[in-house]
């Protein structure tokens, strides 16, 4: 286990000097971060938003249409999914 005390090396990712990982793959893994992030925010807010409109009854044909709980949950999820782009864009890389 790793403390504060240790060199913080240039391939550890650490918070307020604890040592979260060590490692060559830290960096290229947190690297990846930033586009997996904007990737499923993005994916998930379009489905927030296509559950809003089947919840409205705008696009038919599925068992979620017309239903008062999908036009409740989709912009809550559309919400979910913007803010996981907005941690993806401010996240550095």
């Amino acid at each position: 286990m790793w403390s504060r005390h240790d060199r913080i090396e240039p391939d550890s990712i650490s918070v307020r000097g604890v040592v979260l990982a060590k490692g060559p793959g830290v960096r290229q893994a947190a690297r990846m971060r930033k586009p997996v992030l904007i990737t499923v925010g993005a994916i998930v807010a379009l489905m927030g938003v296509i559950f809003m409109f089947q919840g409205l009854g705008v696009i038919g044909g599925s068992a979620m249409t017309g239903s008062t709980l999908w036009a409740i949950l989709g912009p809550i999820i559309a919400l979910a999914g913007i803010v996981l782009v907005v941690v993806g864009l401010r996240r550095k890389s």
